[in-house]
């Protein structure tokens, strides 16, 4: 605040665990009545109507949620220590206490098909989040379970550095997911393509920018939907 900082984004993935330390800098925001706006990301298994009222007051304007996916297969291949019941709750939270919210989902992992996908597109429609932001396609690195997942899929070489950005896309989906995602994302006004001119591009983000909004562009989204 006293750099003329009034919007900010808490870069943690789950912000929220372990819920005491969440409570405990939401406090000390209101004891240092900081004139801020925030936004962070949350870890659906741990969100509660308590501290989302307490995010509020603390001058939380929205969360968002890493997913991934919104099937239950999808989930446990990822590795997720969450499932659609946790998703579905805490997306029932938002609600219940007004606060806009977003689910960011990469389809093509491993296990993807066209009924994984499906309940992902069932899940977003009955939580009706703010917005979503989906992708395809999922960033491999040496070492991790996806990596070496790849590498006995031959789908990269086993001494591959990935220094250059290489992605895993299941086979099963390849030949149609980016298509299907765009014509779904077009029926759907809150979804988000990066990469893609659906529902919003760069000249609309410019635009909005030149507004004067500030923080995660998404939040607006629910504008643009009535």
């Amino acid at each position: 605040c006293h750099q003329g900082i009034d919007t900010f984004f808490v870069v943690d993935d789950i912000f929220n665990f372990p819920p005491h330390h969440a409570k405990s800098i939401c406090t000390e925001f209101l004891r240092r009545n900081l004139k801020t706006s925030w936004s962070c990301y949350l870890h659906p298994e741990f969100v509660t109507k308590s501290l989302l009222h307490l995010m509020k007051k603390a001058g939380c304007t929205s969360v968002e949620f890493g997913v991934d996916a919104g099937s239950n297969a999808v989930l446990k291949q990822l590795g997720k220590s969450f499932t659609k019941v946790a998703v579905r709750r805490a997306s029932e939270l938002c609600h219940a206490v007004g606060l806009p919210f977003c689910h960011s989902l990469i389809f093509g992992g491993p296990g993807e098909n066209r009924q994984t996908i499906r309940e992902t597109f069932d899940l977003m429609a009955e939580v009706s989040p703010t917005a979503v932001i989906a992708m395809a396609g999922i960033r491999l690195f040496p070492g991790t379970t996806l990596g070496k997942t790849a590498s006995r899929q031959d789908l990269i070489l086993t001494d591959e550095t990935m220094l250059k950005p290489t992605f895993y896309l299941a086979e099963s989906v390849r030949p149609f997911i980016l298509d299907l995602l765009q014509d779904h994302a077009k029926l759907n006004r809150n979804w988000v393509l990066p990469g893609s001119d659906v529902n919003i591009n760069r000249r609309l983000q410019e635009k909005l920018r030149r507004f004067g909004l500030r923080g995660p562009l998404w939040e607006h989204m629910q504008v643009r939907r009535r």
